[in-house]
């Protein structure tokens, strides 16, 4: 248990006993991509961490930079948000 996802980046980042981690973050941004080119961008020594916000704020700046790489939902309309359950699920069904 970590106090905060800087913690958490950190230590996985920084220990020798686990396998290199790609911290992928889901946000809308200028240089997201599609959740769905997640897949290429992971090397095949290399283990994902996926990074979700929260519903009302998605994840900060502070937070992104902290990514390896930010990925997006392509949405279509007005809305600009899923809740996070629902983006979780379409990231990973998008994975699998």
């Amino acid at each position: 248990k970590v106090e905060s996802l800087k913690e958490a980046v950190e230590q996985l980042k920084a220990s020798k006993n686990l396998p290199q981690f790609l911290i992928v973050g889901i946000e809308q941004s200028k240089n997201s991509i599609s959740y769905k080119k997640i897949k290429q961008q992971v090397a095949s020594s290399q283990h994902l961490a996926i990074v979700f916000g929260n519903e009302v704020d998605g994840l900060s700046k502070e937070d992104l930079e902290l990514c390896d790489l930010v990925a997006e939902i392509p949405m279509f309309g007005k809305k600009e948000s899923l809740n996070v359950s629902v983006s979780v699920g379409v990231v990973l069904y998008g994975l699998v």
